[in-house]
C-alpha cells in the first residue's frame, strides 16, 4: 500500500504582488492629468480675469476649482491603475496652485485665456508629469522626481514683470542717450578751448545746448569759459551783460541801456574792469570770466585771473574738435547731465 505522505501534497500559495502600474497605464494617466490641469488652469484663469474687473469675489471660486481637479485626478488613477493616487493628486494640485500664483503675482505668466506664454504650457506639462513620482515604475518616479524640480526652478529663472519693466527703461534711456548724443555731435555746442602757451584746458562739461571750460595758467590763474548756442550776435545787445554781472551788482542791464560796469566793443562786450568778455565765436555765445574762489580752490589754482590774463586769453579760444570731444567727453556725455570731466593733456 502507498505511502499516504504521498497522497496530498500541499502547493503554497503565491504571493500577492504589491500594486504597481505598468509604465503605459501610468503615462495615460499623467496624460490625462495634463489636460485636467490645463481645463482647471483655464477656468482659474477666467475667475482671475473676472477679478481684474468685479474685485476679488470670483476668486472664492479658485478653491473649489482645486478640489474638484484633485478629485479627478484621483478618480482617473484608480479607473486605469486599480488605485486613487489621492496624496499625489494632492500635490501636484498644490504645486500647480502654487506655481500659478507665484507667476501671476510676478508677471511671469498670464491668464491663459489672454494667451498664455510657452512657459504656462510648460508649467501644466511639468505639474502632470510630477504625478509620475506618485505612480511608478521606478523610471516614471524619477521622471516625476526631476518634473517636479524643473517646475519650481522654471518660474524663478523666468523675468519678471519688475526685470522686464527695468530692462525696458534701460533700454529707452540707452536709446535716448544715443539720440542725444548724435544731436550733441552734430548739432550741440562744443566746449570752448584755448592753445595759449602757458595756459591748460583743465576741465570741461556740456550738456548739449550749452558747455564750460576752466583754464589754468603755469602761475596757477584761474579763469572759466561758457559757450552757449547758436545765437545771433546781432540781436544779444544790453543781455549779454546779464553774463557779465557780479553778485551785488548795483546796476543790472536794461533792453535800452548798458549799465556803467558793461561796456559794448568793436568785439563784442566787457566789463568795465577787462574782468570778463563776451563774444560771438562760429555762432555761438562765448563768455570768458575769472573763476571765483570755490573754483580756484577745486582746481588747485592759487588765484582767480587777472584782468590781463583774459585779455591774452580773449583771442585764443577756439570750440573743441571733433577728435578732442570724442577723446573727452563722448564716454561721459549725458544731455543736462554730464558731469563735468578733467583733460589731461588738452
Amino acid at each position: 500500500m502507498a505511502d499516504t505522505a504521498d497522497a496530498d501534497v500541499e502547493v503554497p500559495s503565491r504571493a500577492v504582488s504589491p500594486w504597481r502600474p505598468s509604465a503605459g497605464r501610468s503615462l495615460a494617466v499623467i496624460g490625462i492629468t495634463a489636460a485636467l490641469m490645463l481645463v482647471a488652469d483655464a477656468v482659474v484663469s477666467q475667475l482671475v480675469v473676472f477679478a481684474m474687473f468685479l474685485g476679488v469675489t470670483p476668486l472664492v471660486g479658485i478653491p473649489f476649482v482645486a478640489v474638484l481637479l484633485i478629485v479627478a485626478i484621483a478618480l482617473v488613477g484608480k479607473k486605469l491603475t486599480g488605485k486613487a493616487p489621492v496624496a499625489g493628486a494632492i500635490v501636484v494640485t498644490m504645486l500647480l496652485s502654487a506655481l500659478g500664483a507665484y507667476g501671476f503675482l510676478n508677471g511671469i505668466l498670464a491668464p491663459i485665456t489672454l494667451g498664455g506664454s510657452p512657459v504656462h504650457f510648460l508649467t501644466v506639462a511639468l505639474s502632470a508629469v510630477a504625478l509620475g513620482l506618485f505612480l511608478g515604475p521606478l523610471m516614471l518616479r524619477l521622471l516625476g522626481a526631476a518634473a517636479a524640480v524643473s517646475a519650481v526652478v522654471l518660474p524663478a529663472v523666468q523675468p519678471t514683470s519688475a526685470d522686464r519693466a527695468r530692462a525696458q527703461s534701460e533700454a529707452a534711456a540707452a536709446e535716448r542717450d544715443a539720440e542725444n548724443l548724435h544731436y550733441f555731435l552734430t548739432e550741440g555746442t562744443f566746449p570752448v578751448v584755448t592753445d595759449l602757451d602757458g595756459w591748460r584746458n583743465a576741465r570741461v562739461r556740456a550738456t548739449g545746448a550749452a558747455a564750460d571750460t576752466w583754464l589754468v595758467s603755469d602761475a596757477g590763474a584761474v579763469a572759466t569759459v561758457y559757450a552757449s548756442g547758436p545765437v545771433d550776435g546781432s540781436a544779444i545787445g544790453t543781455a549779454a551783460c546779464g553774463f557779465l554781472i557780479r553778485p551785488g551788482e548795483a546796476d543790472s542791464p536794461t533792453p535800452d541801456a548798458y549799465p556803467d560796469w558793461c561796456v559794448q566793443t568793436d568785439e563784442g562786450w566787457s566789463r568795465s574792469d577787462g574782468t570778463a568778455v563776451a563774444y560771438v565765436i562760429d555762432d555761438d555765445f562765448v563768455v570768458l570770466d575769472i573763476a571765483d574762489d570755490v573754483e580756484v580752490g577745486e582746481l588747485d589754482g592759487t588765484r582767480p585771473a587777472s584782468a590781463a590774463d583774459i585779455e591774452h586769453l580773449a583771442g585764443t579760444l577756439r570750440p573743441m574738435t571733433r577728435a578732442e570731444v570724442d577723446e573727452y567727453l563722448v564716454d561721459v556725455y549725458r544731455a543736462g547731465d554730464t558731469p563735468a570731466v578733467d583733460t589731461p593733456g588738452l
